[in-house]
């Protein structure tokens, strides 16, 4: 969605990510992002930076996943980066359905563990921006 909640989000931020599910039209949005991502940087926050594009929902098993993540990877290759895939899991519904953290649940599952990685590269992205002197907010 790229409602006015969206846009003043990422003109107040410094860094964002950007998931995208590995299915056949949950990619056509990235464009439309990405140029609004270029007009804000024009117009009110030059600094704003893509950390990167986060496939999500993959499943190595499934050809339409497999050829999903292929094009994600050839479209942006050297525009920005593509992220490791997140690994499709049942394993955050049930969570949710049962109130509980994902990682409190099964802290070993390949997504959860996608997700903790994916964390601790953003936190030392943001602890390496911190060390610069600059406050860095994601989007």
């Amino acid at each position: 969605n790229l409602g006015l909640l969206t846009i003043n989000a990422l003109a107040a931020s410094d860094l964002v990510l950007i998931p995208v599910q590995t299915e056949v039209f949950a990619g056509l949005g990235v464009p439309l992002l990405l140029e609004t991502i270029a007009k804000i940087r024009r117009r009110s926050n030059p600094a704003l930076e893509i950390f990167g594009i986060l496939p999500t929902m993959y499943s190595a098993r499934l050809t339409q996943d497999q050829a999903s993540l292929k094009e994600i990877q050839a479209h942006y290759d050297g525009k920005t980066r593509v992220l490791p895939p997140v690994p499709r899991a049942t394993l955050f519904a049930q969570a949710s359905g049962a109130g509980r953290p994902a990682i409190e649940a099964d802290p070993g599952a390949a997504a959860v563990r996608a997700y903790a990685e994916l964390a601790e590269e953003l936190a030392a992205c943001l602890t390496a921006t911190a060390n610069t002197g600059t406050a860095a907010h994601v989007a």
